[in-house]
Parts: structure tokens; C-alpha cells; sequence
């Protein structure tokens, strides 16, 4: 018998949830949200946009769904998180975003649940430097 298990890909259930929580973070404000606007590559698809933080904010919270899940949830590597966030899951999304023009944007977040509630922080909003599979679109 062989197993075929994809690694760090969510279920539905599991997406869902922890988009629930980044949402929450969106609600509890800017001590447990936060968007790395300073990232060049960021503030650029941001301008091409024609987007703020407050934009990025109201994507994630009415727009980003299990759909766009890409993968994840993976130990954070990046140097561009907090220190806080050194010991976070990351949690991967692509989703095509409409403002001025319409951009697959890569979405990339680090979430951490730790003795100050939970906190998460958006560290990419970028054009997708490639093509993102989205392993639960329903087709």
C-alpha cells in the first residue's frame, strides 16, 4: 500500500480556521496586525494598486477565503518578521486583487499564538514573482 500525502498542504477545515484567526487579529487592531508596507517589493504592487495598509487589511478580511490557500503552514524563515514572530508558522495565499489594476498578488503570513494573544503579521503583499497552484480551488 503506498500513501500519497502532500507535505504542509491545510485541509479546508484547517485554512479556514486560520484564517478566522488572522481576521480576529484584523478586529483586535494594529498590536496584533500588522502589514510590512516598508518591503520595496510590497510598497510597489501596493502603489500599482493604488492600495493602503487599512486596503490590504479589508482584502484579507473580505476577500481571502480556503480557495486561495497555497500552502503552508511552514516554520518562518523570513528575516523580515518581527522578532516575535521568529518561532511563527507561515501560511501562504495567492489571490488576484482589483484596484487600479488587477494583480495575482502573493500573500504571505506569519502567525504566532503566544502568552500575548494571538498576532499576525501580512510580511508579503507582492506580485506573484510566479504562477501559485491553489491546491483546494474547487475547479
Amino acid at each position: 500500500m503506498v500513501l500519497l500525502v502532500a507535505f504542509n498542504e491545510a485541509t479546508r477545515a484547517h485554512v479556514e480556521e486560520i484564517l478566522k484567526k488572522i481576521i480576529d487579529c484584523i478586529h483586535r487592531g494594529n498590536d496584533h496586525f500588522i502589514v510590512l508596507t516598508q518591503r520595496s517589493n510590497n510598497t510597489e504592487t501596493m502603489l500599482d494598486l493604488g492600495f493602503t495598509a487599512q486596503d490590504v487589511r479589508r482584502v484579507v478580511e473580505e476577500e481571502l477565503t480556503y480557495e486561495d490557500y497555497y500552502r503552508g503552514p511552514n516554520p518562518n524563515s523570513s528575516s523580515n518578521a518581527p522578532l516575535r514572530l521568529q518561532s511563527s508558522d507561515v501560511w501562504e495565499f495567492g489571490k488576484d486583487v482589483s484596484g487600479n489594476v488587477t494583480i495575482e498578488v502573493y500573500i504571505k503570513f506569519s502567525f504566532i499564538e503566544d502568552n500575548d494573544g494571538p498576532f499576525t503579521c501580512c510580511v508579503s503583499f507582492h506580485k506573484a514573482d510566479h504562477p501559485i497552484t491553489y491546491p483546494l480551488k474547487c475547479s
